[in-house]
């Protein structure tokens, strides 16, 4: 991020966390080796270090991801020329073709463009669980036992790299919980939010 832009949204690049979400919570991992500077810490909510595996480059079984076969026709009524920030402005359902891609496997090929054979290659400068070094920065992990969407596993292979390389981490595990912690308990829920908050508060300083 530049000086100047940092400046006109009052950042303090000294004092950064980055948090997110599931594909979000990819994103701020990507953050950790590519934002510079680097932030002082980075939360990951059931988020995932790798692209090119089992998980997103094949078929999901799951039951809920296969409730409705969708037809490479109905996720093809997705794609247009215009690019749309706004999901609720796309044609039909917004979750059509991502339930198509996780149904196919195709998520990867089709995001990235790459083919079966550039994709290892292709994607990992974009893999988090593999850039990790000890400049890293420290990490909180936040993920369900039973998500079905990204599997918990990730969070604990990218627990088992930071401590490959001595990156402070926390791994929080809920219970039973699937994606966005549904169906998780709620009392390891809010411990998960509290130890959320102690750890940024503790990375980001008083000042």
């Amino acid at each position: 991020m530049a000086s100047d832009e940092a400046k006109r949204f009052r950042f303090d690049l000294d004092r950064m966390v980055v948090a997110g979400n599931s594909a979000g919570a990819y994103l701020a991992l990507v953050a950790g080796y590519r934002v510079k500077p680097r932030p002082k810490a980075i939360v990951s909510l059931y988020g995932y270090g790798r692209l090119n595996t089992d998980w997103y480059a094949k078929p999901n079984l799951y039951p809920e991801f296969n409730v409705k076969k969708i037809t490479s026709e109905e996720a093809e009524k997705q794609i247009g020329s215009a690019a749309i920030s706004d999901s609720r402005k796309r044609p039909g359902n917004s979750e059509t073709i991502y339930t198509y891609y996780r149904q196919t496997g195709l998520w990867p090929r089709e995001v990235s463009g790459f083919d079966q054979l550039s994709m290892p290659a292709g994607l990992a400068p974009y893999e988090p669980a593999k850039h990790i070094t000890r400049a890293y920065p420290p990490t909180l992990l936040i993920h369900g036992t039973d998500d079905h969407d990204v599997p918990y596993e990730e969070s604990v292979n990218m627990a088992a790299q930071f401590k490959k390389y001595d990156v402070p981490f926390i791994l929080k595990t809920v219970d039973k919980a699937g994606h966005l912690l549904a169906g998780g308990d709620k009392s390891q829920i809010e411990d998960s939010y509290k130890t959320m908050r102690d750890f940024m508060t503790k990375y980001l300083g008083s000042n």
